[in-house]
C-alpha cells in the first residue's frame, strides 16, 4: 500500500530511466556487488539480483524490509541479497561486505530522501579507491543545499555526472 508498489502494479515498472540505467549496468560483463541504499521494497535490489549481482539492499524500514524479504525468498535469492536494517547518518559506520577485496562495487544506487551525504560518505573509502563503478544518486533539492557541494566531491573523483532529465518533461 504504498507509491512504489501501486506504480509497479498500474504501470509494470518503478522509475523506467532508473531501471534501465540499472539493467544496463547489472547485465554488463564486468563483476562486483550492487548495493542499494533506500531498497524500499527492493525494486532495484531485485532487478540487480534478477541479473545475478550479489546485493546488499540497505533501508530502515521494518515493512519495507519484510516487502523485500518476501520477495527475495519466492524467487529464491535469499544467497544473493544481504538485507541490512540500517538508518543512514552521520553516525553511520564506512560500509564493510564479506568479498569486498575481490568484488568491487559495480553500483551503487542511494535514494535516503535527504542523508546522500551520508550514504556517499559511506562509501567513500572504495570510491577513493576506484572500488565503485556507477553511482546513481537521487538529489532533490527540497531536502538540502549541499548538493552542490557533493557533486562537485564526486566529479574530483573522478566521475561524469549525468542528468536525467525531469519527468515532466518527457
Amino acid at each position: 500500500h504504498d507509491t512504489v508498489s501501486a506504480t509497479i502494479v498500474s504501470c509494470g515498472v518503478w522509475e523506467v530511466r532508473e531501471t534501465i540505467l540499472t539493467l544496463a549496468v547489472c547485465e554488463s560483463d564486468a563483476s562486483g556487488v550492487v548495493v542499494d541504499f533506500g531498497a524500499q521494497i527492493g525494486w532495484f535490489t531485485l532487478l540487480a539480483a534478477s541479473c545475478g549481482r550479489e546485493v546488499i539492499a540497505i533501508d530502515s524500514d521494518s515493512e519495507n524490509r519484510r516487502v523485500l524479504r518476501a520477495s527475495v525468498e519466492r524467487n529464491d535469492w535469499m544467497s544473493r541479497v544481504s538485507m541490512r536494517h540500517q538508518w543512514i547518518d552521520k553516525l553511520s559506520p564506512p560500509l564493510v561486505y564479506a568479498s569486498q577485496d575481490e568484488n568491487p562495487i559495480r553500483l551503487a544506487k542511494i535514494d535516503v530522501e535527504g542523508a546522500e551525504r551520508d550514504a556517499v560518505r559511506m562509501l567513500w573509502p572504495p570510491i577513493e579507491a576506484g572500488l565503485v563503478d556507477h553511482l546513481l544518486v537521487e538529489i532533490s533539492p527540497v531536502f538540502d543545499d549541499y548538493y552542490p557541494d557533493l557533486v562537485s566531491d564526486l566529479v574530483d573523483a573522478g566521475y561524469e555526472v549525468y542528468l536525467l532529465p525531469d519527468r515532466k518533461s518527457t
